[in-house]
C-alpha cells in the first residue's frame, strides 16, 4: 500500500495524530499488506519514531527549476 500524503498541522503535532493515521491507514489497506511512504526531508526524523524502517530503493529525477 502506497501512503501519498500525510501531514500533520504544525499545532496539532506530538499528539499522536500522525502515529494513528499510519496505524489506521495500515489496518485500513490490511495488516497482510506493506505499507510504503516517500518522506520529506523534514520528517526523515520521525519516521522511525513510528515504526517505519528505512528502505534504500527509491529513485528520482530532479525538478527542471
Amino acid at each position: 500500500t502506497y501512503l501519498a500524503d500525510l501531514a500533520v498541522d504544525q499545532t496539532w503535532q506530538r499528539m499522536g495524530i500522525g502515529q494513528r493515521l499510519l496505524r489506521d491507514c495500515h489496518a485500513a489497506a490490511g495488516l497482510n499488506t506493506m505499507l510504503i511512504l516517500l518522506s520529506a526531508p523534514k520528517a526523515q526524523t520521525y519516521y522511525p519514531h513510528s515504526g517505519l524502517k528505512k528502505h534504500e530503493s527509491c529513485w528520482t529525477i530532479d525538478r527542471e527549476c
